[in-house]
């Protein structure tokens, strides 16, 4: 029997929004120094990034919980490895966002002046790396073997499994960003459709 995760739906929900606030921190790709002191001083937007880190954080523990029911309701050894892979992929974009964040922080927590825009640059360009590149990746490499495996075992529904494939493969040219929008919305479907225990065989190894 399949049950949504409402962990999961929520954590995903909350990932994406948060994900879409980190956007609005100037530095990722074509910018100009005029966009960072709009930013940081005009518009003293610092709390775009600060709220965007915390939901970012808390979505990813409810993907972390997601990974575990995928894990322990598929029970094979690739699951196992797909989980390690999904918790060191939110475990890059976590600390990504912190990179992120760090100048807003500085400012907000620490009282100080803007750090200027090479340093910002410099930060925003490290965070969008770990997140686009690292954790996209293992995220990528995670939903892979999730789906081939929930295909397999029928633990997954056959066309959500496909989606993930699909969007495992579209991480390899997430440093452009959108792509990277397939993989909450990928959790969400996973969410919604269900998750039911490993049924290769004709036994059912579903985990309460």
């Amino acid at each position: 029997m399949r049950r949504i995760s409402w962990i999961g739906l929520a954590g995903a929900i909350v990932f994406l929004v948060g994900y879409f606030l980190l956007a609005a921190v100037p530095g990722g790709g074509e910018v100009e120094s005029a966009d960072f002191e709009q930013f940081y001083v005009t518009d003293d937007r610092t709390g775009t990034a600060i709220v965007a880190m915390f939901l970012v954080t808390l979505g990813a523990l409810g993907l972390l919980w997601l990974l575990w029911e995928l894990r322990t309701r598929i029970g094979s050894p690739l699951s196992g490895l797909a989980f390690a892979s999904g918790a060191l992929g939110l475990a890059l974009v976590v600390g990504g966002a912190a990179l992120l964040e760090a100048p807003s922080g500085a400012q907000a927590f620490g009282g100080a002046e803007f750090v200027g825009e090479p340093v910002a640059h410099a930060f925003a360009q490290a965070g969008w790396a770990a997140i686009l590149i690292g954790g996209a990746l293992f995220l990528g490499l995670a939903i892979a073997l999730f789906s081939a495996e929930g295909r397999r075992t029928g633990s997954l529904v056959g066309w959500v499994a496909i989606a993930g494939l699909v969007a495992a493969a579209l991480q390899l040219v997430a440093f452009i960003w959108v792509p990277s929008l397939a993989i909450p919305l990928w959790f969400i479907l996973v969410a919604v459709t269900g998750i039911r225990g490993n049924t290769v065989g004709g036994e059912t190894r579903a985990v309460t």
